[in-house]
């Protein structure tokens, strides 16, 4: 997608600068613009949350609480260079279009990237 000149969103926990740090370089070998939505909300909130969504089945997602547990022992917080790149999205924002307007305002907000020549 990137080598084609189309954002692409990666859907993760990244719990490392380093995993963070290989997504940074891939975006800027293609040019594309690189944001890190850092989701804010009440642990209980959050736990609240993922069951909410295994008794519904309806989530893609096969995290349960077990999953949820395992980034918290090695998450390592953002550092201060990566300040410029973190959009916060706090645990009350609901509303997908209130959700997303900040992303949004950032990415409009970079120049396009160049396509990158096909090899």
């Amino acid at each position: 997608m990137l080598a084609e000149g189309y954002p692409a969103v990666v859907d993760a926990v990244f719990v490392t600068r380093a995993e963070r740090d290989r997504f940074r370089a891939v975006a800027a070998e293609y040019g594309a613009p690189f944001l890190i939505l850092d989701f804010q909300a009440p642990e209980a909130v959050l736990r609240q949350r993922v069951a909410g969504r295994g008794r519904q089945n309806s989530d893609a997602s096969e995290a349960g609480l077990a999953i949820r547990e395992r980034p918290l022992a090695s998450h390592e917080p953002l550092a201060e260079a990566e300040a410029g790149c973190v959009v916060t999205v706090t645990g009350g924002q609901d509303e997908a279009r209130l959700l997303w307007k900040p992303v949004l305002e950032r990415l409009r907000s970079r120049p396009a990237p160049a396509r990158r020549a096909s090899a």
